[in-house]
């Protein structure tokens, strides 16, 4: 055996070790750099997150009013009402979409949204827009709504995208919004306007009268071109008023009461009120029923 020889192999065990151990120190160096960069970015990241969610939830509702209940014929009512946004902040805010419902009296009457826009910086007022029949609903609501006022409720969401650099949402924000408004027509849907039907009158339920009769009384219609009133009774329900139905004509838009006689033991009537303008247009009322004892 060589002595030389051992002691050249030693040198070598020992210099492949400090390399090795060079190695590892430059490899933990680098890792120890890495987590300390990766910590960084996702703290960027997450900082940013954070700032988009606050930005976006900073847009809010202002203001909110019915901006006008507007008649078009045939008990149809156009309602235009305006939501007041507001960004406080320099920069544009996504809105993903706003939507709304609306209640006259709890009775559902429209819905609708507006969808994919930005709300600048600065307050800005946005309309909304829904139509509804006023004969579709409740004869107490049509009262309401003709002799005094009606309540509408809007109620609806705002949807705010939280973005990724502007460009992926990761989640979304919800802003509700509700509020009430008394809303009618005590001046009758819209008549006066040619070719449009006059305003209906409600016709309440009647009461008996001994020993033959039954009291009717209506709302009473105050359009401008009211020409007169007709009374009809049949003993077909869903009837449609017509010279053999009809009763009495009443040309004082003041007398809003009529007792029809002559009614039958033991039969159930139905009554209308059929009311036409200068035109000759007419519109009828809601049908009410009353069983003779």
């Amino acid at each position: 055996m060589n002595p030389e020889s051992g002691s050249t192999d030693s040198s070598k065990q020992q210099n492949i070790s400090y390399g090795e151990i060079k190695t590892l120190r430059r490899v933990k160096r680098f890792m120890r750099l890495k987590m300390f960069i990766t910590f960084f970015i996702v703290v960027g990241i997450v900082t940013y997150l954070v700032w988009a969610y606050h930005v976006a939830g900073l847009l809010s509702v202002e203001d909110k009013k019915v901006e006008s209940v507007t008649p078009e014929g045939g008990g149809n009512y156009r309602v235009t009402f305006v939501l007041t946004l507001k960004n406080p902040t320099s920069t544009a805010i996504d809105v993903d979409r706003i939507t709304y419902t609306a209640y006259l009296e709890d009775n559902y009457v429209g819905e609708g949204e507006k969808a994919f826009f930005s709300v600048q910086p600065g307050t800005h007022n946005y309309s909304f827009h829904f139509s509804f029949n006023i004969k579709d609903m409740p004869a107490a609501v049509q009262t309401l709504f003709f002799e005094e006022n009606a309540t509408l409720l809007i109620k609806g969401k705002i949807t705010i995208p939280a973005k990724v650099f502007g460009l992926f949402t990761y989640t979304h924000i919800t802003v509700p919004y509700s509020f009430e408004e008394p809303v009618g027509d005590k001046n009758g849907g819209g008549s006066g306007i040619p070719g449009v039907p006059p305003t209906p009158v409600i016709l309440h339920e009647p009461i008996y009268v001994i020993p033959d009769g039954a009291l009717l009384d209506w709302t009473e219609n105050k359009d401008p071109d009211f020409a007169f009133y007709e009374v009809h009774v049949s003993e077909t329900p869903g009837f449609k008023p017509s010279n053999e139905t009809l009763v009495t004509t009443i040309y004082d838009n003041s007398t809003t009461q009529y007792t029809v006689r002559g009614l039958v033991s033991g039969h159930t009537y139905y009554f209308k009120i059929r009311v036409y303008d200068t035109e000759n247009l007419y519109s009828d009322s809601n049908e009410v029923s009353l069983l003779i004892p």
